[in-house]
């Protein structure tokens, strides 16, 4: 029974004058992220505009006044508009760190898409072998207007990545990394849909870019995934992500290293360890791991790389983060707030960065030091999961997998954790930064 690719178009409501209006969700992960990350102390603004489910945006930070920042917005915002043909007016959505509207809730609509037949028994799996098991490689075509030193380092991190987890890449992993002004975005696109769609994609996945929203193409991409239709990994991004490289080439490499990460936990949630096989569940395929555990795994990941490979200072690096992730625990911010994508989006605004970024790292450094080693949150905890997951469909349970392996390879229940996680959070900073010490 084929698996039928979920579609989410993730959607945030609020109240004010635009009552009736949704903010497209897209728009708060990646871009409306940098900016919060970008915006503090600074002239900044993000303007929106909503109309019959399309949305657009624009934003600047920097500039000379607030009202300045305001006008740019404005007209940034008004461009796209324009050249999408979306109706409406163009309005502030934050100003400087402060967001102006008001009430804003998560809601996933997910009408007429299914991502799994419910019809399916629950341990009924499709088992694949693809063509290329044994064989796995990076596969990274260049794009005009991306130089060859971004092109030197996406690679250089990426191998630094899958040696740190294996002799070779955990799959073929396809790098689509492009300049949304001088690359062939059909080319891209056509790569894109079909790494991640099948060669027999449907051909709106070019006309949308990238396959799920109409943003793609233009800013603020860098993400990754392993696809369960194709199993292959696919890790994408444009100018957004690289245009800093030259000053800070170990904030790109972080980056990178978190995203090939992501492919990584996605590619052994669905690997079969003992049958050197990929089975994806045809009831309910989607696991409900915790956000911060994907988020925050991905990021201490991530740092771990750079600082490994002299790449960035690594205990001041992680010091930094602590702070951030001080201040967001103050205000009585927990791990279990984090859990799901809608409640974590709530909260950008109170964190720097993301309690399930900081939270969720300090979380995984912490579980790192209880065994001493990386070897269980960076391969033990990840590899176990299928296999879990199958034994609990048996049992009558789903989604239990995660649970199971966290059990297996930390020595105590999800929830146990939580409550000794407490703990730490209220140690003072110098006690939480030596538990770096006691990772080999």
């Amino acid at each position: 029974m084929k698996l039928i690719a979920l579609i989410l178009f993730c959607l945030f409501s609020y109240s004010s004058s635009h009552a009736n209006e949704r903010i497209c969700g897209w728009i708060m992960d990646e871009p409306f992220k940098e900016y919060q990350e970008e915006a503090k102390d600074q002239h900044a603004a993000f303007y929106v505009v909503v109309s019959d489910g399309d949305c657009e945006y624009g934003m600047t930070i920097g500039e000379k006044s607030e009202e300045k920042a305001k006008k740019v917005a404005f007209k940034n915002c008004e461009k796209w508009r324009k050249e999408n043909n979306i109706a409406g007016k163009c309005e502030p959505f934050a100003v400087n760190d402060k967001i102006l509207w008001e009430d804003i809730s998560f809601v996933t609509n997910d009408e007429g898409e299914s991502e799994y037949d419910d019809s399916a028994d629950m341990v009924e799996y499709e088992y694949r072998t693809p063509d290329w098991y044994g064989q796995e490689e990076i596969i990274f075509p260049k794009y005009k207007g991306v130089p060859d030193d971004v092109h030197n380092l996406f690679m250089e991190t990426l191998q630094y990545s899958y040696i740190e987890l294996g002799e070779k890449p955990i799959a073929e992993t396809h790098v689509i990394i492009w300049n949304e002004k001088k690359s062939n975005l059909k080319k891209v696109a056509q790569n894109w849909c079909e790494v991640n769609r099948g060669e027999d994609f449907n051909k709106e996945c070019l006309k949308v870019g990238g396959g799920d929203d109409k943003r793609w193409f233009k800013e603020c991409v860098a993400s990754a995934y392993f696809s369960p239709e194709t199993l292959k990994g696919s890790i994408e991004g444009n100018k957004c992500w690289w245009r800093g490289y030259k000053n800070e080439a170990w904030s790109v490499a972080k980056i990178v290293a978190h995203e090939y990460f992501h492919v990584h936990q996605n590619m052994k949630k669905i690997f079969f360890e003992d049958e050197q096989r990929f089975g994806v569940a045809q009831y309910k395929f989607n696991d409900d791991m915790p956000m911060w555990i994907e988020e925050g795994g991905a990021e201490y990941f991530g740092y771990y790389i750079v600082g490994k490979h002299n790449l960035a200072d690594y205990k001041k690096i992680m010091k930094q983060r602590l702070k951030s992730f001080r201040n967001c625990a103050k205000k009585g911010i927990k791990l279990k707030d984090v859990e799901r994508e809608e409640d974590a989006f709530k909260l950008r605004s109170q964190c720097d960065n993301g309690f399930e970024y900081d939270g969720g790292m300090w979380a995984t450094a912490y579980l790192a030091s209880l065994s001493g080693s990386n070897q269980k949150v960076f391969y033990d905890f990840y590899e176990d999961i299928a296999e879990l997951e199958l034994k609990k469909r048996e049992e009558g349970e789903i989604h239990q997998g995660w649970r199971e392996s966290f059990r297996k390879n930390f020595k105590m229940s999800y929830d146990e954790f939580l409550i000794e996680f407490e703990t730490f959070i209220n140690l003072k900073s110098k006690e939480q930064l030596k538990i770096l010490d006691q990772i080999n």
